[in-house]
């Protein structure tokens, strides 16, 4: 004889189960019920169907509730019609409250997914109807300061002596050569941060870092560099790009909820091999475009030539780079300083003799003063 935990009408007690007959004893010890086989008759009930209700079919009155299925289950096994039923239609409405679950969960899992895709591929003018300009400002000084303090948030201290000035000059020559970028309000900052790297992002800002100033050879590389991230803004590639990465963040997001940090880790590996911050297409894209505004503005783009053949040499990674080159963040340097050959082979440039800037005027205090 198996016991179960019960409830006869409110008293509480044991459902007591053998090979030939379902018995209830109150928790005194009491039989107060006993139900042949013959005479048994089991429902599902509750809010959840998760109750089955036990009663003998001549006293229908008298109803014993268990909660526990293996109850069920035992009764079933010993033949019961109406147990075998009831885990029948209990099974089936299990099945239909997981399809009930399932089906929005999954399809806001789809969604999310897709959430990063779909931005990906909106036209600009969709994009802009998201977030207003001066929103887009805030986001991107946001996005600006989080890689080191630039010229406007100290107002004392080394980054007053950055040479902001000599970067937003040179700007000022590249946009004013080129008609499509007239309608622009680009903003530009210098981060006294010694990595060599330079970004736009969100609100028209680009961020030079004082380590790619200082390392720069020549007024012509900074110019290259600069009408490159002015190309990524004026082609869309900037609001493209973060648009994506907003997605990813949502999504992982979501799917580490859901699945775990590690299955979210996992999957965001993937996302970063497959679309980081610029595409290689885009990429390509902002080159060509700067080879014209440099054109343009009769500078040469054999900084930018140089600045490429300087990665390059840096990296150092050889065959193995252009075996992987479709992983890689950015197209590979040989690639790009192929395609700046071309084009200037093409579109033979006239440049200007003097561009009012020298080397060192780009440099840090400490880099002009050895």
């Amino acid at each position: 004889m198996i016991e179960f935990p019960a409830l006869l009408d409110r008293r509480s007690g044991l459902l007591k189960i053998d090979w030939h007959q379902a018995a209830f004893t109150s928790d005194q010890g009491t039989e107060l019920l006993e139900i042949p086989y013959n005479e048994l008759q089991i429902s599902l009930s509750g809010q959840n169907s998760n109750q089955y209700i036990i009663i003998h079919r001549r006293y229908p009155e008298k109803i014993i509730t268990v909660q526990d299925i293996k109850a069920i289950e035992l009764l079933a096994s010993y033949g019961v019609t109406s147990a075998k039923q009831v885990l029948k239609n209990s099974k089936n409405k299990n099945r239909l409250r997981w399809i009930a679950w399932s089906l929005p969960l999954g399809g806001l899992l789809f969604f999310i997914l897709l959430f990063p895709l779909v931005l990906a591929f909106l036209p600009l003018s969709t994009m802009n109807s998201f977030i207003s300009p001066q929103q887009e400002k805030k986001i991107g000084l946001w996005i600006a300061k989080m890689n080191g303090p630039i010229e406007k948030d100290i107002e004392n201290g080394t980054t007053k002596d950055i040479p902001l000035q000599s970067v937003k000059s040179l700007a000022e020559i590249i946009k004013q050569n080129s008609p499509e970028l007239q309608g622009i309000d680009y903003e530009f900052y210098v981060s006294p941060n010694k990595e060599s790297n330079a970004f736009a992002t969100l609100g028209n800002i680009i961020v030079i870092h004082q380590g790619l100033l200082d390392e720069a050879e020549s007024p012509e590389e900074v110019a290259g560099i600069l009408a490159h991230e002015m190309a990524h803004i004026e082609r869309g590639h900037t609001k493209k790009a973060l648009y994506k990465q907003a997605g990813l963040l949502v999504g992982l997001g979501f799917i580490g909820l859901i699945a775990g940090p590690d299955i979210a880790a996992l999957i965001g590996k993937g996302a970063d091999l497959v679309s980081m911050q610029y595409s290689q297409i885009d990429e390509m894209s902002a080159d060509k475009q700067a080879f014209y505004f440099l054109k343009n503005s009769q500078i040469s783009n054999q900084g930018l030539i140089s600045f490429f053949a300087r990665k390059e040499k840096q990296n150092l990674l050889g065959g193995v780079a252009k075996a992987l080159s479709f992983l890689s963040t950015h197209p590979l340097s040989s690639e790009r300083i192929a395609q700046q050959q071309a084009l200037a082979a093409m579109d033979q440039v006239k440049t200007r003799k003097d561009l009012k800037l020298t080397l060192k005027d780009f440099k840090s205090p400490q880099k002009n003063s050895k």
